[in-house]
Formats: C-alpha cells, structure tokens, sequence
C-alpha cells in the first residue's frame, strides 16, 4: 500500500527469498516461454490505482540458481607423512551456479599450503589421457598460489594441497572455504583433512653443507652426524657422484646405526685438474672461411669488431 503525489513517481521494493524446492512446489511460476533455461520462473504481478479502472500488470521474471560448490574428493586423506617431508592430495572445486564466485581458503595453518595445478601439467594429461581422480600432483613449480580465486559458471578447477607436519602427531583439521557468488550472498564450506605425522627414521645434523673454495690439488673437509631415530638397526648407503665430476668423497660410505646410535660423515672437497676444466666455458670454434673468402680478423679483448 502507498500514497503517490500527483505527477511524482513511487519505488517499490520486491524482496524475494524463494527455496530449493520453491519450482516443484509451484509449477505454475515456470516461465514457459523459455522452456530451455534451467531454473526460469516468472511470477505474474497486478497494480491497481484508487479511481483507476484499468490496472497495472507486470511481472517478477528471472532465474533461480544455488551459490553450492562441489568438492572432489570430500576428504583429503594425506596418510602417514614423516616429518620434513611433504604429501600433496589433489582437490577439485567445481562451481555449481550459474554466477561467478570468488573463494579464500581461511585461516589455514603452518603445516597446511594450497596451490593450482599447472597448466602444463593438465595439458599433458589431457593429452594422454590419464586418470588422475584423487592422485597426486607430479610437478608444483608453476602452479601459482591457489588460496585466492575465482570460478566462473560451471567451471572445474584443480588444486594442489600440502601436508607438511611439523611434528609426529595425528592432524585432523577441516579447511574453511568461503565463497561470494556474484556479489550478492556468502556461504562458508568445511573440508575435512586427516593425516599423521611421523618421526624421521634417520636424521641430518646439516641438512646443506657449504665447502670452502679452494685452488686444485688442496682439500677441504666437513662432517655431518647420522642419527638413528628407530628402535631396530638401520643400514645405510651413500651415494656419491663420480670424483671427476664433483670432487667429493665420503667416508665411510656404508653404515650400519644401531637404534638411537649416531656417527659422524666426513665429506671431502678435492678439485682436480680435470674438475676445474670442467667448470671452464668452452672454447667457441671459428668456422673457416669458404675458397675465394678472406678470414675475418679475430678480435682483441674488449674490442668490438667494426663491420666493413
């Protein structure tokens, strides 16, 4: 009901909060003019004036659509992880509405970090054809930041998530995914993520070691400790690249550790002649001149050749 002063103009505000079910229950408000539009409705209005003998009618037209998002998988089971070491499950969001919605994972913790997956990557398996559906990710460079998003109308997307504990406990934690579908409603969704950490069955003193630069034929020495962080013996090997390349050797090479024993590794820099030719630029080759073709003269350091 309103009261409008001669030649002045009303506003009249249409609030409008249908359901889920709100066409099944009310077939009628179907708009049949377009069958083909999935969710269209159109509610027939009438506006009637004191001493007017024609009324108004017009009609509240538009398309009902949800703001859900679908998770695959629901949960993210990463499994026991040691300690130091990083498990990555793939998660896939796909936008339900027919509006675009912007996302933001909330809150995440230390242990818990989101990427997108590459696009070279999905490339590639598109091409072969493989069935990645709740697998890992073999490559993350590339990828980009994926806490912070948007996805348009009915569009997939595939995400990279990374455990990496922090200490040998059991994770059980649910990811805050909040989304905005077009501007107009925000909704919060919960993922559930279990995982445990597990202590580190050997563990480093030094996890880099940085050797001193020295001329040929001097050496340099550092050590780093191995401790056995199991209760049973461990055996170990230690693989080293080939002397001519690196110029490293270690000693001693093979190990056994008994439960909580810890030995020192000593790693030794020894730069030989066929080494540090190796680390030398090579030499680029001048073609020579073709018959008739004068050479072209070679120059000096820090002159630059003037053409002809």
């Amino acid at each position: 009901l309103a009261y409008i002063q001669g030649h002045k103009e009303q506003a009249i505000q249409v609030k409008f909060c249908p359901k889920e079910d709100f066409l099944s229950r009310n077939p009628q408000c179907r708009d049949a003019s377009r069958p083909g539009v999935e969710g269209a409705f159109r509610i027939p209005m009438r506006i009637v004036g004191a001493d007017q003998v024609l009324p108004v009618n017009t009609a509240l037209v538009g398309n009902l659509t949800s703001n859900g998002v679908e998770f695959q998988p629901t949960m993210l089971a990463f499994g026991r992880c040691f300690v130091g070491s990083s498990v990555v499950c793939r998660l896939t969001v796909h936008n339900e509405s027919q509006l675009k919605q912007r996302f933001a994972f909330m809150r995440l913790p230390a242990y818990l970090s989101v990427q997108d997956v590459p696009t070279d990557v999905l490339e590639e398996e598109a091409r072969d054809q493989l069935d990645t559906k709740g697998g890992s990710v073999a490559v993350l460079d590339g990828g980009g930041d994926g806490t912070l998003g948007s996805l348009l109308p009915g569009e997939r997307r595939q995400l990279s998530v990374t455990y990496s504990p922090e200490a040998a406990t059991e994770m059980d934690y649910n990811i805050v995914f909040k989304v905005i579908t077009g501007d107009l409603c925000v909704r919060d969704f919960s993922i559930g993520c279990l995982g445990q950490g597990v202590s580190r069955i050997i563990s480093f003193s030094e996890t880099q070691v940085d050797m001193a630069s020295i001329p040929c034929g001097a050496m340099s020495k550092e050590s780093v400790v191995i401790t056995n962080n199991s209760k049973v013996a461990q055996l170990l090997n230690v693989l080293v690249p080939l002397s001519k390349v690196s110029g490293l050797r270690v000693s001693p090479i093979c190990v056994q550790l008994e439960p909580h024993e810890s030995k020192r590794l000593q790693i030794e820099f020894r730069p030989t002649k066929d080494f540090t030719n190796l680390l030398k630029k090579p030499v680029e080759e001048i073609p020579e001149p073709a018959e008739g073709e004068q050479a072209a003269p070679t120059p000096v350091d820090g002159e630059e050749q003037k053409p002809e």
